[in-house]
C-alpha cells in the first residue's frame, strides 16, 4: 500500500501546497515534474493510475454496499454459529466452532481492511479526477450493473465460505482438549481485534457515506448550474431572434428608402436629360444667331466697302470735271 500525504501537501515530496483562493481545482503536486514522477512510480509498482481508475468502475457506493453486505453476512454467520453452539451443548465442539468462527472473522476482517484500503486509494484517485465528475455521472448506470454482478459474485463467495465453514467445523471437532485454554485466550484476543476492526469498518462506512452525500450534492449543484446555463442560452436565443427580426425590419426600411432614392435619382436624371436637351437647343439657337450676325456683319462690311469705293470714285471724277 502506498502512503498518502495529508491534505494540502504534494503527493511526491510532501511539500506544502498553496491552493487557489478562488476555490477552483485543488492542487495535488508542487510541480509538473513531481506529478510525472509520481504517476511513473505508480505504474512501475503496478498500482492503479488515474486512467486505469477511469476505465474500471470505481464507485465508492458499491464498495460501501459490498462491505456492509459482508459485515451483515458475517454477523448472521456468527449468530447461526452461536445458536448451533447453544443447541449442541458440547463444550469442546463449541470452543472448536468458536475458534473457527474467530479465525473466519479474522480472515474477513483482513479482507474488509484490504477492501477499505482499496476504497481509500480509489477515493484519492477520485479526488485527483474531480474534473471528470460529469463523465463519471454518465457512467453511473453501467457501474450499477457491474455492482450487481459483483454482489452476485459476493453471494456465491459467501455460500462457498459457509460450506468451508461447515467443513472446518467438522475438522475442528476432532481437536484435542490440550489447546482449550490457549484457544479461549486466542478467542478473546481475536474478538477484541474483530470488534476494533468492525468499529473501524463502521467509521469508514460513515465516512464513505458522507463523501457520497458530498458527491451527490456536487452533482446536484452541477445539474442546477447546467439548467441555469440552458435558461440563459434560451434567453440569448430569444434576444438573437428579436435582434434578427429588428435587423430584417431595418433592412426592409433601408430597402424602402433605397427605392425612394432610386426614384428620386430617376426623376433627377429625367430632369437632367430635359435640361440637357434645352441647353442643346439654346446652343443651336445661339449658333444660328451668331451665324446670322456674322452674315449681317459681312453684308454691312460689303456695303461699307462699296460705299467707300463709290466715294473714292466720286472724288476722282470731280477734279476731272472741274478741269474740263
Amino acid at each position: 500500500m502506498d502512503e498518502v500525504p495529508p491534505e494540502g501537501r504534494c503527493r511526491q515530496c510532501g511539500a506544502p501546497l498553496e491552493q487557489p483562493p478562488s476555490g477552483g481545482r485543488q492542487k495535488l503536486f508542487c510541480s509538473d515534474e513531481h506529478r510525472l514522477r509520481y504517476w511513473r512510480e505508480r505504474r512501475r509498482q503496478g498500482l492503479p493510475t488515474g486512467e486505469e481508475a477511469a476505465e474500471r468502475p470505481a464507485d465508492v457506493r458499491s464498495l460501501s454496499w459490498e462491505l456492509q453486505a459482508t459485515l451483515l453476512g458475517f454477523q448472521r454467520t456468527v449468530e447461526a454459529l452461536a445458536r448451533a453452539l447453544s443447541e449442541a451443548g458440547d463444550l469442546d465442539a463449541a470452543r472448536a466452532r468458536r475458534e473457527q468462527a474467530e479465525a473466519e472473522a479474522q480472515r474477513r476482517i483482513a479482507a474488509a481492511d484490504e477492501r477499505r484500503a482499496r476504497a481509500e486509494r480509489m477515493r484519492l484517485e477520485a479526488e485527483a479526477m474531480a474534473e471528470a465528475a460529469a463523465a463519471a455521472a454518465r457512467e453511473a448506470h453501467d457501474r450499477l450493473r457491474d455492482s450487481e454482478g459483483r454482489a452476485e459474485q459476493a453471494v456465491g463467495e459467501a455460500r462457498t465460505a459457509a460450506e468451508r465453514l461447515r467443513d472446518a467445523e467438522r475438522r475442528y471437532r476432532e481437536e484435542t482438549a490440550a489447546v482449550r485454554r490457549a484457544a479461549e485466550e486466542q478467542v478473546a484476543r481475536e474478538r477484541a481485534a474483530a470488534r476494533a476492526g468492525l468499529d473501524a469498518a463502521e467509521a469508514d462506512i460513515r465516512r464513505l457515506a458522507g463523501e457520497r452525500e458530498e458527491l451527490e450534492a456536487r452533482l446536484r449543484a452541477l445539474e442546477e448550474d447546467l439548467d441555469g446555463r440552458r435558461r440563459r442560452a434560451g434567453v440569448l436565443e430569444e434576444r438573437l431572434r428579436e435582434a434578427e427580426a429588428e435587423r430584417h425590419r431595418e433592412a426592409a426600411a433601408h430597402a424602402g428608402r433605397l427605392d425612394a432614392l432610386h426614384a428620386q435619382v430617376r426623376q433627377a436624371e429625367t430632369g437632367l436629360a430635359a435640361e440637357r436637351e434645352a441647353r442643346l437647343r439654346a446652343e443651336a439657337q445661339a449658333a444660328a444667331a451668331a451665324a446670322l450676325a456674322e452674315e449681317r456683319a459681312g453684308e454691312r462690311d460689303r456695303t461699307l466697302k462699296a460705299a467707300r469705293l463709290r466715294r473714292t470714285r466720286g472724288s476722282r471724277t470731280r477734279p476731272r470735271l472741274q478741269a474740263s
